[in-house]
């Protein structure tokens, strides 16, 4: 009986230590992808590519999507986003969105 307690104990363990790495590698992906693309539109808005209305539209797709593919609960994903627009803003002050509510009023 000892003989297969561990082993079972194993083939349980063992699963979820692999999907917990799986889950970090995944969030790590989307981060990269996610901060990526916040630093891509902030520049084109820098550089006049695009108008205000515009970047606000495509940084709130980008923030749905994050949403949807991050694993995790959704105050994490919230929490990853927020990290990732902020580490943008230190570069691109102006792509704040309350700076484009403020242009237009």
């Amino acid at each position: 009986m000892k003989r297969l307690l561990l082993p079972l104990l194993a083939a349980l363990a063992l699963p979820t230590a692999v999907s917990s790495h799986e889950t970090q590698t995944r969030n790590a992906h989307y981060e990269a992808l996610t901060g990526g693309s916040i630093l891509s539109i902030c520049k084109a808005h820098y550089l006049n590519y695009i108008s205000d209305k515009n970047t606000e539209s495509m940084l709130g797709k980008i923030y749905n999507t994050h949403l949807k593919v991050y694993y995790g609960s959704k105050q994490e994903a919230i929490k990853s986003y927020n990290k990732l627009y902020l580490v943008s803003l230190e570069q691109y002050p102006e792509c704040n969105s309350r700076a484009f509510k403020l242009k237009r009023d």
